[in-house]
């Protein structure tokens, strides 16, 4: 599975229009994309951290709307360390 980065800013983006759509607690929507609460709201809204590729995909397609044209690069899972 790859890590996914955005461009500056649409990592944020994607996760606000996907919450926004649901209209979901940032606890429900956590439930909803498998991840902590805490982790969505500063790690990856805040884009210090990559999506997975398995994240990326869900925010996608509860959006409806593909986000292909943002993506910057496709890392290798371990590609940090």
């Amino acid at each position: 599975m790859k890590r996914i980065k955005l461009k500056n800013g649409k990592q944020k983006e994607l996760i606000r229009k996907t919450k926004n759509k649901l209209q979901v607690s940032w606890k429900d929507f956590s439930k909803i994309i498998g991840h902590n609460e805490s982790y969505i709201i500063y790690e990856l809204r805040n884009e210090k951290r990559t999506l997975s590729e398995e994240t990326y995909n869900k925010l996608c397609e509860l959006l409806g709307i593909n986000f292909d044209e943002f993506i910057e690069k496709r890392l290798d899972k371990n590609w940090g360390q």
